[in-house]
């Protein structure tokens, strides 16, 4: 059986808890892991709320899923 290609990154390069926004109108806090990590197509710095993301935007995951194609 082939093993199914994946495009989850489990690398993270740093983890914040909890989050306090201070806006005009009050505070906000939201609850939860956030992860520091890298996009693998473009490779700028992005905060994600899941473990195994890979990418910043769905653009950047059509592109790198298009590339893929090409190369094969």
């Amino acid at each position: 059986m082939e093993k199914k290609k994946s495009n989850r990154n489990y690398n993270f390069i740093s983890v914040s808890k909890d989050k306090v926004h201070y806006e005009s109108y009050g505070k906000v806090t939201e609850i939860g892991m956030f992860y520091r990590k890298e996009c693998l197509y473009c490779k700028v710095n992005f905060e994600a709320r899941r473990i195994d993301t890979a990418f910043c935007t769905h653009n950047c995951q059509k592109a790198y899923r298009r590339r893929e194609m090409r190369a094969n």
